[in-house]
């Protein structure tokens, strides 16, 4: 069995618990590792990171959209955003929402293969000794 998806930033996910999962590599650079301050232009290196923050602006949409259709019992809509997120920031948290609404739309083969992208291990079922 898998774990519940929900436990772990999946079904009832705040957009906080996958921005932490996200954040160090958001936090920093991509051609020199600085710190970044929030600018357009890295103060290290000056690399243009423009596009950069657009893609992670439409990522974080796309994390409320998922969240938002999960939350309404839209899973088909939230499996296809999850899917588009996976494009943009493919995280563990991404395949974790992806497994938790295929789960959730009875799509049970999606939901395992996105669980063990995620990194979810399987365990025994509740009872099961």
């Amino acid at each position: 069995m898998i774990q519940r998806v929900d436990d772990e930033a999946g079904a009832g996910a705040e957009p906080a618990a996958m921005e932490a999962e996200g954040g160090s590599r958001r936090a920093r650079c991509p051609t020199c590792g600085a710190r970044r301050r929030g600018d357009a232009v890295c103060h290290r290196c000056r690399t243009d990171l423009g596009l950069l923050i657009a893609i992670e602006a439409q990522a974080d949409r796309l994390l409320q959209d998922v969240l938002r259709a999960h939350s309404h019992g839209r899973f088909r809509t939230a499996m296809a955003r999850a899917r588009a997120l996976l494009r943009l920031e493919p995280s563990p948290g991404a395949w974790r929402l992806l497994a938790a609404s295929a789960l959730r739309a009875g799509d049970f083969a999606t939901a395992v293969r996105a669980a063990r992208r995620a990194g979810l291990k399987a365990s025994a079922a509740p009872g099961a000794d």
